[in-house]
């Protein structure tokens, strides 16, 4: 498998292994789209984006940052805080997680950086009562 699809198992493995406030089990997908019914239980997805390669100063070396998305979606019954706080909250939860984090690999990476790209999808609340927050982790690797 490539590097980046390497990286996203290796992410949804730690994810897994990880202790949350909310239940789930995360997976890896190339396209996260389901049908409403099939997110009547916490959905986390990983999905890998884009790679960059730099060249370092020394010879031989360069590093490889990789971005993957990560998903959190939820059926609710409504868009009142007592209902979707819990849900925003566990996005900033696998933010705080993310940050920082060194996976052994392979491929060895850190994440050096977390956006949180849609805390939370107001047309999918309105029109589909679903929860959808997205995180973007970049990631680097150095390589020889």
């Amino acid at each position: 498998m490539s590097r980046i699809t390497d990286l996203a198992d290796a992410v949804v493995t730690a994810i897994n292994a990880a202790s949350f406030s909310l239940e789930f089990t995360a997976a890896r997908l190339w396209l996260p789209r389901f049908d409403r019914k099939d997110l009547d239980t916490l959905t986390i997805s990983v999905v890998p984006r884009t790679t960059a390669n730099e060249i370092e100063a020394r010879p031989a070396r360069f590093d490889r940052t990789c971005e993957i998305d990560l998903a959190v979606q939820a059926a609710v019954a409504n868009a009142a805080p007592a209902t979707v706080d819990p849900l925003a909250d566990l996005l900033e939860e696998l933010a705080d997680w993310a940050l920082g984090r060194a996976l052994d690999g392979p491929p060895a990476a850190t994440c050096i950086g977390v956006d949180e790209t849609t805390l939370s999808d107001p047309n999918h609340l309105m029109e589909l009562s679903l929860y959808t927050g997205v995180l973007r982790l970049t990631f680097r690797m150095k390589e020889t």
